[in-house]
């Protein structure tokens, strides 16, 4: 790549990438695999999938489905109050990194529309 830095690198949760890619290449934005955030949702939320058949909806929406982080927020609280998740280790792990794997966030960033590694 003629010594250039990608712009953007999509990678699973991955702690030792996310710190090698900062450090590799400090100006490309990394972001997480979609097809990655979901298939950690199924082991950690499937009691939820499995009891809610709405459920998967309302998370795809919260992955793919607002274009205004206050709406975003409030659809994201809401899923959390509507399944009892308030208090869920993984979901609130996931918040926290949200700005790298909530499409809402990633609007700027080009990726050619890729979503997954």
């Amino acid at each position: 790549m003629s010594w250039k830095q990608p712009r953007t690198v999509l990678t699973d949760q991955s702690v030792a990438m996310d710190k090698a890619i900062a450090k590799v290449f400090p100006e490309s934005n990394h972001h997480l695999c979609v097809w990655h955030i979901y298939q950690e949702a199924t082991m950690h939320l499937s009691h939820v999938f499995d009891s809610f058949q709405e459920f998967a909806n309302d998370f795809s929406d919260c992955v793919y489905g607002y274009e205004d982080e206050d709406e975003w927020l409030v659809a994201w609280d809401n899923m959390l109050e509507k399944y009892a998740l308030v208090d869920n280790k993984w979901l609130g792990g996931i918040f926290n990194v949200k700005k790298k794997w909530a499409m809402i966030y990633g609007q700027h960033m080009f990726t050619t529309d890729m979503k997954s590694s």
